[in-house]
Order: C-alpha cells, then sequence, then structure tokens
C-alpha cells in the first residue's frame, strides 16, 4: 500500500532526478553539439541548426548512457536533503526502517529502466539511422549497412559514384565467406550498372572475390567468370562488428535478430549481450538507489557531508567501470554472456544491501 511518507519521498526523489537529469544532458548536448560543429567546420551546410539537430536526433543514446549517473547522483542528492533538513531523522525516530525509505526509489528507477527498454531504445534506432544519412550528406563518410534477416544477409555500401547492394543466403561466423550471391550495383540515382550472380564470395583486402560468377549489365549481356573481383571499402573487422550501432538497436527487435543471425551462420554474442544488459538495466539502476543509501545512512544533519559524497561517487564511477571491462570481456569471448551481464548488478546489489546492513549496526 502506498503511503502519505512513499508519495513525499518519491515526489523528492523525481525532483532530483529531474535536476540530475538536466544538468547531465545539457553538457552532454553540448559538446555534441560542438563536436558537430568541429567536424563540419569547413562544410558550407553545416550551422548550428544542423549541429543541434543531429546532438537531438542522439538524445536517445546520450540518455541511456547518463540514467545509471543521474540514478545514482539524483538518489545521493535527495537522500543528502533529507538528512540536510533532519528529515530522515525524524523518519527513523518515527520507526521507519531504511529499507522502508528503499520503496520509493526504487519503484521510481523499476519504471525509469522499463521505460527506456520498451520505449527509449525503440525510438533511438530509427533516429540513429537518421543521423548517419545526415553525416553522410555533410561530411561525406560512406554509407554501409549490414541487416541480417530470415532470407539471408544483405549489405549496402555506398559513396559517390556508386551504391553496391549485396545479398547472400549463407555465411560463415565473420562474415568473411558467403555462399549464393547476388549483387546489385546502382548510381547515386538509383540507376542500374550491373548484376552479378556468383557461388560464394570471399572478403580480401579491399576486395569481394565472387567465385562462378555471372556478371550482367546492358553493353555485354550475361557474361561468366570464374572469378571477378568487385572493390570495396568494407573490412573484416567491420562485418565482425556488424556494423550496426548495437547500443542503440531496439529492444524488441533483438530477439528475431539474434534468431536470424544465427540462421544466417553468424555469432551473435553482442547482441546477445544487448539483450541480456537491456533486461538487467532495473536491477542496475536499484544498485545506484541502494549504493547511494548507503553512503548517507547514519548521517545526521550537521554531519561532514563530503566523505559521503567522495565514497558515493567514487564507488559509482568504479561500478561502472568495472561492468564496462566485464562487457568487453564478454564480447571478445573471454567470459560467458550471462555471467557478464548478470553477475555485475546482482554483486552490485548485494554491496550495497550488506552496506546498509553494517551502517545499521553500527
Amino acid at each position: 500500500m502506498i503511503s502519505v511518507l512513499d508519495l513525499y519521498i518519491a515526489r523528492r526523489m523525481l525532483w532530483s532526478f529531474l535536476l540530475v537529469f538536466t544538468v547531465l544532458f545539457g553538457i552532454a548536448e553540448i559538446f555534441d553539439i560542438l563536436e558537430f560543429l568541429r567536424r563540419g567546420s569547413n562544410r558550407p551546410n553545416m550551422h548550428v541548426g544542423i549541429a543541434l539537430k543531429m546532438a537531438l536526433l542522439q538524445s536517445p543514446y546520450i540518455i541511456e548512457i547518463i540514467t545509471p549517473f543521474v540514478v545514482l547522483f539524483g538518489s545521493l542528492h535527495s537522500f543528502l536533503s533529507l538528512t540536510r533538513n533532519s528529515e530522515i531523522i525524524a523518519m527513523r525516530a518515527a520507526g521507519v526502517s531504511p529499507w522502508s525509505l528503499l520503496k520509493a526509489p526504487i519503484s521510481i528507477v523499476v519504471i525509469i529502466a522499463l521505460f527506456q527498454i520498451m520505449i527509449i531504445s525503440h525510438i533511438a534506432s530509427p533516429m540513429r539511422q537518421t543521423v548517419n544519412q545526415m553525416e553522410s550528406e555533410i561530411f561525406g563518410t560512406k554509407q554501409q549497412h549490414l541487416a541480417v534477416l530470415n532470407t539471408g544477409l544483405w549489405l549496402r555500401e555506398g559513396n559517390e559514384d556508386r551504391n553496391t547492394i549485396l545479398h547472400a543466403r549463407l555465411s560463415n561466423a565473420s562474415g568473411t565467406e558467403l555462399s549464393q550471391i547476388m549483387l546489385i550495383d546502382t548510381t547515386p540515382q538509383d540507376a542500374f550498372i550491373r548484376r552479378i550472380d556468383a557461388l560464394r564470395a570471399e572478403l580480401g583486402n579491399e576486395v569481394w572475390t565472387l567465385y562462378n560468377a555471372y556478371v550482367s549489365d546492358k553493353t555485354n549481356g550475361t557474361v561468366y567468370h570464374d572469378t571477378f573481383s568487385v572493390p570495396t571499402t568494407i573490412t573484416p573487422e567491420q562485418l565482425k562488428n556488424n556494423f550496426a550501432d548495437i547500443n542503440s538497436m531496439s529492444f524488441w527487435k533483438l530477439p528475431e535478430t539474434i534468431k536470424a543471425m544465427k540462421q544466417a551462420g553468424f555469432k551473435p554474442r553482442q547482441h546477445i549481450l544487448r539483450y541480456h544488459n537491456l533486461l538487467a538495466k532495473p536491477f542496475m539502476l536499484i544498485a545506484m538507489v541502494l549504493i547511494a543509501l548507503a553512503c548517507t545512512t547514519g548521517l545526521h544533519a550537521r554531519a561532514n557531508k563530503k566523505i559521503a559524497i567522495s565514497a558515493c561517487v567514487f564507488l559509482g564511477f568504479i561500478m561502472l567501470f568495472l561492468n564496462t571491462v566485464i562487457q568487453t570481456l564478454a564480447q571478445t569471448s573471454a567470459l560467458n554472456i550471462n555471467a557478464a551481464a548478470w553477475i555485475p548488478p546482482i554483486s552490485y546489489i548485494l554491496l550495497g544491501v550488506s552496506a546498509i546492513i553494517h551502517r545499521e549496526d553500527n
């Protein structure tokens, strides 16, 4: 049952989260705008309005990055504010346990996590694609897109001379060897240049080598080649990373993408890790709240709060740094995916609970 006290704490928490979010998001957006302006300083079609639009289109990705910091610093600000006004002391004197203080904050961060997983991650992908398209038009960057569907692998590569669309039914785990190939070249205006059908293809040094290839164009008709080379800017490392910005991929599309990649012969470790990281996000945010409470438990109104603030900030950054290291190890197959996604948040929750119990006993 929701009490008046829960509503009061929830209101204070929401205000603290909003305050910290505004500060961090504003700083991140300013840096993004400045970075786009720097990159486009010698481009005639780049101005502040375009840079602002591109930065706002990247905002879902920025929000996901700063959310743990918003929860950590927001929780710390709220608990310190309650301590400074002696409200926590009054609550404790009335018999309210520290665990009762956590009902409202945990409920809020779970709602925030679910909203981010189900809504923010869904709108991030198309917005990120728009940013990539704008970067290609303004900065002249080459467009490279990879999609793995039930029909196989689709790869699109474009530059100022031509666009290339490649379809393969099967692939090896790294994507450097493809089978049952169809490749279509068009002009930037989508006018047909040629079509190539091949039995298989291998990615070499800036070239696709096609075997048993039939090359069809308007001038020569269809000509058979034992081997046929097609230049490319794609590297094996790019195919290994699957081009896609996995961190902005929709939660709802991940299961289908993982299944399709397995059918196509890929090993979607990064996609599986992303999926489990999203599922574990509520627990990670709960851990941030527990750490903030653990650092402020036992303080009184006139206590020196610098140590509590320093400890909370230090622990928060250490936790997020370790989480990044663990994610990297999982991506390189040095660590189990499930362990990399679930052990850190669960461990941090246990650490926070233990610290609160320890502070209470003292």
